[in-house]
């Protein structure tokens, strides 16, 4: 019967408490930092990344997963003579529209970097601290067009291989690219065309999910690779001139990149450590980095 009375005594308490009683509505500020300018900075002129993308960061309580692009900026890039290439907003580049959510674009004017030069970007605007960045290119890449061949897949397919010898700078730790252009005559005038070039048989020397391959296998000595590409055509193609352009990096990009991709791979994982951006801009965020590139031309 005592039992009976406790487990009625039980009861009627449980009834009587509601949600209020097992819960507490605790209130925390979430420290926020200043704003900062975020720079995306790749230029190869010889491929046409001849911009700066700039924008700034956001509230970490914000539910937008772009950061929102900056205009009226004053950017330039100080040369080793002093001079200064002044970098212009736009918002179309070919025509196409490149101004959006994501990155303000800004042009440089027509310049030949150099390798093994020290090139400074400044980048100024009133509601943020200056930021800078300064950078060393590599040398400039020397490599050879050792062969070139294809094979017919279909009528209007085939399958090319670029075969390169790098002979790389024992003094330098290089990351390479590598983009194929083609010159076509279609249609009764020249064109250039841009193929994706794909590793072929080398997979073992690309660093990670990059898209550059680290002479870290074979730094002092030459190597010989070979890229392969898909090109699609018409009957009425004429290719007139094959080129790759093979351009150079130093560490900082490889850096970023890698640090881009594990950002990625942790994201929405609460049961790993917080990954951290690599940047080399000063008082920002982001990658300044230039590349240095040679050209070859293949012939069948």
């Amino acid at each position: 019967m005592r039992n009976l009375g406790i487990l009625i005594l039980l009861i009627v308490c449980c009834l009587s408490c509601n949600e209020d009683s097992f819960s507490k509505i605790v209130e925390f500020e979430i420290e926020e930092e200043d704003q900062k300018l975020v720079v995306l900075s790749q230029l190869v002129p010889e491929v046409g990344e001849n911009h700066i993308a700039l924008s700034k960061t956001t509230s970490v309580v914000s539910s937008d997963d772009r950061f929102p692009y900056v205009v009226d900026a004053d950017i330039k890039i100080v040369t080793p003579d002093q001079s200064d290439l002044q970098l212009d907003f736009t918002e179309t580049i070919d025509g196409n529209n490149v101004a959006n959510e994501e990155a303000g674009i800004y042009i440089i004017p027509e310049y030949d970097f150099l390798p093994g030069t020290t090139y400074s970007l400044q980048v100024q605007h009133p509601d943020f601290d200056d930021i800078t960045s300064t950078i060393t290119t590599s040398s400039k890449p020397d490599v050879e067009a050792v062969e070139f061949r294809n094979n017919r897949l279909s009528e209007f397919q085939t399958e090319e291989f670029y075969t390169i010898k790098i002979n790389d700078n024992p003094d330098e730790v290089n990351y390479y690219r590598f983009n194929l252009f083609q010159t076509t005559f279609e249609n009764g005038k020249d064109t250039i065309r841009y193929l994706q070039s794909i590793w072929f048989e080398e997979n073992e020397l690309l660093d990670g999910d990059i898209n550059l391959l680290s002479d870290v296998a074979f730094q002092n000595n030459a190597k010989t690779i070979t890229l392969e590409a898909y090109d699609f055509f018409t009957e009425n193609t004429q290719i007139i001139k094959r080129e790759v352009v093979v351009t150079s990096f130093g560490q900082e990009l490889a850096d970023y990149l890698q640090s881009v991709d594990l950002a990625f791979e942790n994201e929405d994982n609460p049961f790993v450590e917080p990954s951290i951006l690599y940047t080399n801009i000063e008082n920002g965020l982001g990658i300044f980095t230039i590349g240095i590139s040679t050209i070859l031309e293949f012939e069948e």
